[in-house]
């Protein structure tokens, strides 16, 4: 089965290798890169869905994304996942500390202190963090605050509530961007979706790359034998 990879903010796909060196043979992972594109219709445009059986894992900003390509896709995956995501302008548990420290993570090279505080979390090798900055700097300033913008504007509720698909929510224990209740409030509107919640910090693909790799294969394998199984129809 194919696996769409859909990037947080920074829109590269570069910080999926960990997750991407763990999958199972059967995966196969086209991992896509938003390039310019900074709003929601854009984003779905520059997204090509396979002719073969697929799922969606998304991450954080990409979760919109791969909510509103279920929506409106012709040939729905058989499987979505949503990493770190959210469906609504998030409001952090600590809002006035991310309202002053979000924006300094554009700053070319953003802060250390910063992408550990938010993103990364305390234990973050220092290699990890340098390799963030540098994903980060590849990207213009003005695509990242253009993204910001559509975070804050945008709200995928409705067509969360028509992805009739099998959906996995995996969220962080210790995310210090998204608060807890919002993977809870994600359930709650829908209670056929499965959550599993993992130690770690908001980039758990990144940093708790085992951890949520053994969360995520049960559910797209399965997901993978149904879709065979029903012979690949949406």
């Amino acid at each position: 089965m194919r696996l769409l990879l859909l990037p947080g903010m920074d829109g590269t796909g570069v910080l999926f290798e960990r997750l991407i060196a763990r999958l199972p043979s059967e995966l196969q992972a086209t991992v896509v890169r938003y390039e310019g594109a900074a709003t929601l219709d854009e984003l779905v445009a520059c997204v090509e869905v396979p002719d073969e059986p697929y799922a969606i894992v998304a991450e954080s900003f990409g979760g919109a994304l791969g909510i509103e390509l279920v929506a409106r896709a012709r040939r729905r995956p058989g499987a979505l996942v949503l990493v770190s995501s959210f469906l609504s302008p998030p409001h952090s548990p600590s809002p006035g500390l991310v309202a002053l420290l979000g924006p300094l993570l554009f700053l070319a090279p953003p802060p250390r202190w910063a992408l550990r505080l938010l993103l990364l979390g305390s234990d973050a090798p220092p290699a990890d963090v340098e390799h963030l900055r540098a994903v980060l700097r590849t990207v213009p300033t003005s695509v990242l605050v253009a993204r910001l913008r559509e975070i804050q504007s945008r709200d995928v509720t409705r067509s969360f509530l028509r992805c009739r698909v099998p959906m996995l929510v995996v969220s962080a224990r210790a995310d210090r961007v998204l608060p807890g209740r919002v993977a809870r409030d994600l359930v709650a509107l829908r209670p056929d979706v499965a959550h599993v919640e993992l130690e770690g910090p908001h980039l758990l693909l990144q940093q708790r790359s085992e951890e949520a790799c053994a969360a995520l294969m049960p559910f797209l394998l399965h997901a993978g034998s149904l879709r065979s199984l029903g012979g690949g129809r949406a």
